[in-house]
Order: C-alpha cells, then sequence, then structure tokens
C-alpha cells in the first residue's frame, strides 16, 4: 500500500495508539449484532489459522484488508475521522463494542519492534498476553491482548481489547476489538478469526 500524505491516522505515533481504540458509544444500534456463526479461530494442521466466513473488505486508502463478519454494523467516520469502525451490539453504560482499523506511520519498524514500542506506552494497561502469530493469510501478525481503564472514563468501567497488527513498509496497520471487560470472553471468541484476516498491502 502507498501512504498519500500526512493524513490524520498517518501522523498518529506507534506507541500512542492506544487514545483510538476506546470508542464511545455514539448512538444505539438496533438489535444485537453477535453472529450466531461459530467464528473462534482455528488453527489448521500446516499451525495456520483457517479464514473466517464473511465479507471481504478493502480499505478505501488502499493500505490493508480484513475480513469481516456481515451482521457488524458500519460506523466509519463516527467517531474518529478516517478510521474504519464497526459496531457489534447495542450500546450499554454509556459504551458500544466495536471493531475499529487504523493505519500508523512506522518509519524504520518492524513487527517486533513495532510490539515492543506498544508495550512501552501501557505502563497503564494490564497486558494480558503478547505474541507473533501467523494471520489466516499466512502473513505473520502481531496479536495483544490488555485491559484497564482509560482516561476520561468511569473507574468502574474497564475496557478489554484485543489487537492485531501488520507492519510493511514503514507502516502500521492495527485491528482492535474493544469491548467492556465483562463482555470481552464471549466477544473475543466471535471476533478473533476476523482480526487474524488483517493483511497490510
Amino acid at each position: 500500500g502507498r501512504v498519500r500524505g500526512p493524513s490524520r491516522r498517518d501522523r498518529i505515533v506507534a506507541c500512542a495508539f492506544l487514545a483510538f481504540l476506546a470508542l464511545p458509544a455514539c448512538a444505539e444500534t438496533e438489535g444485537d449484532a453477535s453472529s450466531s456463526t461459530d467464528t473462534a479461530a482455528t488453527v489448521v494442521a500446516d499451525g495456520s489459522v483457517e479464514a473466517p466466513r464473511g465479507e471481504h473488505f478493502v480499505d478505501p486508502q488502499g493500505t490493508y484488508t480484513i475480513t469481516i463478519d456481515p451482521e457488524w454494523q458500519d460506523a466509519s467516520g463516527s467517531f474518529v475521522a478516517e478510521i474504519e469502525a464497526w459496531t457489534l451490539g447495542p450500546a450499554e453504560d454509556g459504551f458500544q463494542p466495536n471493531v475499529n482499523v487504523l493505519t500508523q506511520l512506522a518509519p524504520g519498524l518492524d513487527l517486533a519492534s513495532y510490539m515492543e514500542l506498544s508495550l512501552q506506552g501501557m505502563s497503564t494497561m494490564n497486558v494480558v498476553r503478547h505474541l507473533q502469530v501467523q494471520g489466516s493469510n499466512g502473513n505473520a501478525l502481531g496479536l495483544l491482548e490488555y485491559s484497564g481503564v482509560l482516561p476520561g472514563m468511569s473507574s468502574d468501567q474497564e475496557l478489554h481489547f484485543l489487537a492485531t497488527f501488520d507492519v510493511r513498509s514503514g507502516q502500521a496497520v492495527v485491528a482492535t476489538l474493544t469491548t467492556l471487560d465483562r463482555d470481552y470472553e464471549e466477544l473475543a471468541e466471535q471476533t478473533e478469526a476476523f482480526l487474524l484476516s488483517l493483511q497490510a498491502t
């Protein structure tokens, strides 16, 4: 993919991507967008992850592709300009679970160094796991799970995140599931395979 210029999302430094991962509820979504299909990531014989069934999404800027659940509700541009986002269900307690994808400049960084830099910026977060995995397209992805309370949010409103990222040609693409902590286990099981379909282009 090619960076078209210093857009707002391109100016975000790698270690600060936390600021854009918690998207507050801006509107109620009709119904529950949770899929009844079992989409948990399945490892196949060669160690790769089986691709989920869904819609092939191509970033309008041409920087990545990802498979999305057709039941997700498009919310791109509703929270932060130029960040694609989908809501996964109705808002509760002022928060709406979502998957969002952003692109960041990452000059001089590879997957391992981007992971390290991101971890350095998480001093207020509880990092649950961080590892390198193989995506469903055969590409290497970073996977990062963490939880915590973000600045400006209620102290009893802990969020839980699952992010995958691909780093290529001086830019990083980050796909993140963001949920209330109490909803994380169920929603992560439904969305992890989709996050593992992320691929920088």
